[in-house]
This record gives C-alpha cells, sequence and structure tokens, in this order.
C-alpha cells in the first residue's frame, strides 16, 4: 500500500473517508501528518482506488470520520511485510526503506508492491 500510495505509515493510519477525492482518485495527506508540512494528495494505484471504494458504504451512510484504510495500523502492516516475505522467500524490507528502494541493490528487484496485496 505504500508503494502505491506514496504515503508514509501515519498519512495511512490517520486517513479519514471526506480525505478521499473520488473524482481525483487520490487521498489528502493533511498538513498536519505531511513530512513537509504541506498538504499533499497522492493519486491511487487503479487496483487500490477500486479496493478502497468498494469497502465504503453508499456515500449517503458514509461516516466522513471513519479511517479511510481501516485496520491499517503500522504493527498490522510491518507484521503483514514480515509474514509475507517469509512466505515468499522475499529479502525482508522497511517500509522505511520504500523511498530508498533504487539504493538498496539487490532490494530493488523485488516487487513489493505484490506482497502488500498478499
Amino acid at each position: 500500500m505504500i508503494d502505491w500510495t506514496g504515503l508514509r505509515l501515519t498519512a495511512l493510519e490517520k486517513a479519514r473517508v471526506h480525505d478521499l477525492d473520488e473524482h481525483r482518485r487520490a487521498p489528502l495527506a493533511r498538513r498536519s501528518i505531511a513530512k513537509n508540512r504541506k498538504p499533499v494528495r497522492n493519486e491511487l494505484h487503479d487496483v487500490l482506488f477500486d479496493a478502497v471504494v468498494a469497502q465504503l458504504p453508499p456515500r449517503e451512510d458514509r461516516d466522513l470520520e471513519a479511517p479511510l484504510f481501516p485496520g491499517c495500523k503500522r504493527d498490522n502492516l510491518r507484521t503483514g511485510i514480515t509474514r509475507a516475505c517469509r512466505l515468499t522467500g522475499t529479502p525482508h524490507f522497511s517500509p522505511a526503506w520504500a523511498p530508498q528502494a533504487a539504493a538498496l541493490g539487490d532490494y530493488a528487484e523485488v516487487d513489493y508492491s505484490a506482497l502488500l496485496a498478499a
């Protein structure tokens, strides 16, 4: 999910339903949680956007303060990555490494987005 959104773990955890712009297909990372202290919208990968919208109730029934990514917690995500890496024989990585993937040598050859979908 991190690779497909470009958002930091904190932004994923704190994103609310009202932060999703369905026309832009992008959630808002608010100024208070963005690394550079500027609000930013990151367009979601088509598969992730469709999955997010599918789990939402109809527009008229939505709780706008509900989490956009329910169950997405820092520890749950890291545990899922560790399990997926172990099951697939992929070298373990940390979500914090994602921006530096090109500098990681062998790690850059692995498509970690497939693991995050597992």
